[in-house]
């Protein structure tokens, strides 16, 4: 899969869309040489293996799309230097552990779909410093959080869906300050 996008980025590509085709292989280090890349979709295949960390190369990244795959391990800290990033899914993508404290690097991230998964660990604070996030979604934090307090600054939330992530305590009244969100 990465020759195919590597062919593609050859005609001066910035998009690379190879989900929806069952693939079976895995992503590969020399991914992380398509450093012009803006947009990378690898979702809906079955693609295996754990995601390469040369994918923090991608330095133009605005879009990052994995879920629905059969990978393994953790993600890579190195995702982190991702910082033009605005969109991540990674829902359904088999990845588990925690998610690595560099991804408080990602505060241009608009959505966030994390869900469907087996992750380790609380529901990061420094997820509250993505203030420009219009959808999260996370699910199945395995610790949960012990509030809702890491949502304060998120007040351009527009859909909001935490699922079964063991989250204790009421609902905070700063929700309501959330002019913005539709869904929740």
């Amino acid at each position: 899969c990465v020759r195919l996008l590597m062919w593609l980025m050859t005609f001066g590509g910035r998009f690379g869309n190879i989900g929806q085709n069952y693939l079976t292989d895995s992503l590969l280090a020399a991914i992380g040489n398509l450093t012009r890349l803006q947009y990378l979709s690898v979702g809906v295949n079955n693609l295996a293996g754990e995601l390469p960390k040369e994918l923090g190369n991608l330095s133009q990244l605005k879009s990052l799309a994995f879920g629905t795959n059969k990978f393994s391990g953790s993600l890579p800290p190195e995702l982190g230097k991702l910082t033009k990033l605005e969109q991540l899914y990674f829902d359904s993508s088999g990845i588990s552990g925690p998610i690595p404290s560099t991804f408080a690097n990602l505060t241009n991230l608009e959505t966030v779909w994390a869900s469907d998964m087996e992750f380790g660990g609380q529901i990061p604070d420094f997820i509250g410093n993505w203030s420009k996030l219009r959808v999260l979604r996370i699910s199945d934090m395995s610790n949960g959080s012990s509030s809702l307090e890491f949502l304060r600054n998120m007040k351009s939330l527009v859909f909001l869906e935490l699922r079964n992530n063991n989250i204790n305590g009421s609902i905070p009244s700063f929700i309501g300050e959330f002019q913005n969100l539709t869904q929740l």
